[in-house]
Formats: structure tokens, C-alpha cells, sequence
């Protein structure tokens, strides 16, 4: 789970972009919540919202195959704070997914 990121100007969108080996036993899921300018909640009240990926992206084939994942959250009501949060799951304990290179960006469509 990244840190809360509070932002300058409100953004509609967040943006997750991370390389992965991912075997077919395993399955990675993105999850993100934001923080409305007016929101009077605490940000560690607010419930996790899954994402879903822009494309399909088949299985590694070795642990050097690293692959692009992206997935995006458009068209939210202005916000003022974020943050993502990575599960990781796989049945085969030899074969984990790994995630490197993890970039998340708040954008202003």
C-alpha cells in the first residue's frame, strides 16, 4: 500500500503503471481511494475500489519475462488525495509474482 499523497491541484483520474512477472498461478489486483476536496471523512475510513487493467496480459514465461501492466481509474469527482494498494496472490510458493518499477499518477482529464 503506497503512503497517502496529497496533491496540489484535484485530479480526475489515477493512473497505475508497473512492470510484473506473473506466473499462471498467481494474480495481481490494484485497488486505489481518494479524498474529495469537500470530503470531511478520515482517509482511513474511506473503502478500497478495485481496478481493472487497460488489456490482457498473458502469463510470464520465466523469471526474467517482465511485463507492463496499466491500469486507470477515469472519470471520479475531484480529489485532493490518493493512494493505491497492491495484493499479490498465488498458489504455487515457488512461483510469486513480482512487481518492479511501480509508477502511480493523479491526472487532470
Amino acid at each position: 500500500m503506497t503512503r497517502k499523497v496529497t496533491l496540489e491541484n484535484s485530479a480526475t483520474a489515477v493512473k497505475v503503471l508497473f512492470d510484473a512477472i506473473r506466473f499462471s498461478e498467481s494474480t495481481i489486483e490494484i485497488y486505489y481511494k481518494v479524498q474529495e476536496s469537500d470530503d470531511t471523512a478520515q482517509f482511513e475510513d474511506i473503502a478500497w475500489t478495485s481496478m481493472t487493467a487497460d488489456k490482457t496480459i498473458t502469463e510470464s514465461k520465466g523469471f526474467a519475462d517482465w511485463r507492463e501492466y496499466s491500469y486507470e481509474a477515469s472519470g471520479l469527482n475531484g480529489f485532493i488525495s490518493f493512494s493505491v494498494k497492491i495484493v499479490m496472490k498465488g498458489t504455487n510458493t515457488a512461483e510469486p509474482p513480482f512487481i518492479k518499477d511501480l509508477r502511480a499518477i493523479a491526472l487532470a482529464l
